[in-house]
C-alpha cells in the first residue's frame, strides 16, 4: 500500500507501484583522463579517456498509481 503523488488516494495492497519523473536537468559532463588502469582479461598499458558527453539527471521522482502514471507519462 502507498499513497499516489497525484490523487493522493491510498491504493489497495499489491498494487504495482510506477515511477513518475517530475523534474529532470541536462547535464554536460567533461572529458577526463582515466586515473585507475584497467583491470580484465587483457592487461594495457595506456589507460582510455573519457570521452564525456550530454544527458539528462533526474531531480524529482515520484510514486504514483497505475492509472495516474499513464496520465502523467510514466518513464
Amino acid at each position: 500500500m502507498f499513497r499516489c503523488y497525484f490523487c493522493d488516494c491510498i491504493t489497495p495492497p499489491k498494487t504495482t507501484r510506477s515511477s513518475v519523473v517530475v523534474e529532470f536537468r541536462e547535464k554536460r559532463y567533461e572529458s577526463r583522463r582515466r586515473e585507475s588502469p584497467r583491470r580484465g582479461a587483457r592487461n594495457r598499458d595506456e589507460t582510455p579517456a573519457d570521452k564525456g558527453g550530454s544527458g539528462s539527471e533526474i531531480i524529482k521522482e515520484v510514486d504514483a498509481c497505475p492509472a495516474c502514471a499513464v496520465k502523467h507519462g510514466n518513464r
